[in-house]
């Protein structure tokens, strides 16, 4: 990862004006629970960025790993467009999950499976609304899902922080375990 992280440093160096490089170094430090310097490098990218949604969802997900629920939410809410990213209203139902907003994340969770049955949405970003509610048994089943459909995100499951509150559960160790990478 320190390796990695120093790979996309120099990238900013060669190309200060990279919104990849930015997002992507702020991903990775995300990855390694750094998040004050995630959002600094995040919140560089916003600034170069004139089509801001993947560093928006990103952000939010460092906000919600600081438990900054508030901050959080208005980066989900900016995620919101349309056509409806599956993503961006993942971030959105598991922010408005921690701010006990229940039935209105449960209305996500039947909006992302209704968008499921007419094109592809991510079981990783619906298994992070269950996460978010508690539903703990429902987030253990669409991470399944999305092993079995080889989405990219799995790989990196030893490493999101959204998935620490299953890292105790035996049946999240089997699905760790599957991956061959």
């Amino acid at each position: 990862m320190e390796k990695a992280r120093e790979c996309f440093e120099r990238a900013v160096d060669l190309d200060p004006f990279s919104v990849r490089a930015h997002r992507s170094l702020g991903w990775m430090l995300h990855l390694a629970r750094r998040f004050a310097s995630a959002e600094q490098w995040l919140q560089a990218a916003l600034e170069l960025d004139r089509e801001p949604l993947q560093t928006q969802y990103i952000l939010a997900r460092v906000y919600m790993s600081q438990r900054r629920f508030a901050a959080a939410l208005e980066q989900a809410e900016r995620c919101q467009i349309d056509p409806p990213n599956s993503l961006g209203l993942s971030e959105l139902g598991a922010c408005l999950a921690h701010l006990n907003q229940r039935e209105e994340a449960l209305k996500i969770v039947a909006r992302l499976s209704r968008m499921a049955d007419d094109g592809y949405v991510e079981s990783h970003a619906i298994a992070h609304v269950h996460i978010a509610l508690g539903n703990i048994d429902q987030a253990i089943e669409s991470i399944a899902r999305s092993l079995d459909e080889r989405e990219p995100f799995s790989a990196f499951l030893k490493l999101e922080p959204v998935f620490d509150p299953l890292r105790g559960d035996s049946r999240f160790g089997e699905l760790v375990s599957r991956l061959t990478l």
